[in-house]
């Protein structure tokens, strides 16, 4: 049963934008704060409920039909995650899809919420979650005038903690919204980094990957790095288990 219509007059499928409906959704749920409540997104549909339960994978969507539908999420699951979960899953209660099959796998070590996706419906409620928990007009308030690369690179944990996700959800977010092209970085006794943005070149990708080790060695706790024609500003963050680095070029 699709339910976008109910929200956004016209909306048929996953066609509709995802930003458009987080939108809507916020608005009726007069939230205009980080971080946003989802206790509170739930209230406008009380025939959907939402359980807690031993699962292997982080959740699923079972549709009743006319009566309703349930949202189950795995218990033993970080705060972030589930909440990034049941956002997600709220997109298939609006579209009426259910899965066919678990969550896709997750990758642990990058503690990233990007999906191996199966089809453009897991795109879909994937964008409405990122749209619903860090909605673009409270991240850009968030960062104010900070919009060098350093003051970015520090505020990003905070945006972390400010709207109740992840680091890597967090960063992915901000890349997006400003329209910056970034890259996370993680040591834990060897390197490795995950890449968030299709908008870095291969040669700016291996020119970062030399610089990485440079910095990873580096005592200095910012610095611009000017190389041929990439203008790349770092900064250390805190981290309980690693050391990050968040590096980000210009914004475009």
């Amino acid at each position: 049963m699709n339910r976008l219509n109910s929200l956004v007059p016209g909306a048929a499928d996953r066609d509709t934008s995802p930003a458009t409906v987080a939108r809507e959704i916020l608005k009726r749920s007069s939230i205009t704060s980080a971080p946003v409540s989802l206790p509170k997104i739930l209230e406008l549909w009380p025939e959907l409920r939402v359980s807690l339960d031993d699962l292997d994978s982080a959740g699923y969507f079972i549709d009743l039909g006319d009566i309703g539908g349930e949202i189950l999420i795995n218990r033993r699951d970080p705060e972030v995650r589930r909440r990034f979960t049941t956002a997600h899953e709220i997109g298939h209660w609006l579209l009426g899809v259910e899965r066919s099959g678990p969550l896709p796998v997750i990758s642990e070590t990058s503690e990233s919420f990007r999906w191996n996706y199966k089809d453009d419906t897991e795109r879909w409620c994937d964008r409405l979650a990122a749209e619903l928990l860090m909605p673009a007009r409270l991240v850009i308030d968030f960062f104010d005038s900070a919009l060098n690369p350093a003051a970015m690179a520090q505020r990003m944990s905070g945006l972390a903690r400010q709207f109740d996700v992840s680091e890597a959800s967090a960063f992915n977010r901000m890349t997006e919204v400003f329209q910056i092209r970034a890259v996370l970085v993680r040591s834990d006794r060897r390197i490795y980094f995950q890449s968030y943005s299709s908008k870095l070149s291969g040669r700016e990708k291996m020119e970062f990957h030399t610089l990485a080790r440079a910095v990873l060695r580096s005592n200095e706790t910012e610095v611009t790095t000017v190389n041929g024609d990439s203008s790349w500003g770092w900064a250390k963050l805190p981290g309980r288990n690693s050391t990050a680095f968040l590096w980000l070029s210009d914004p475009l």
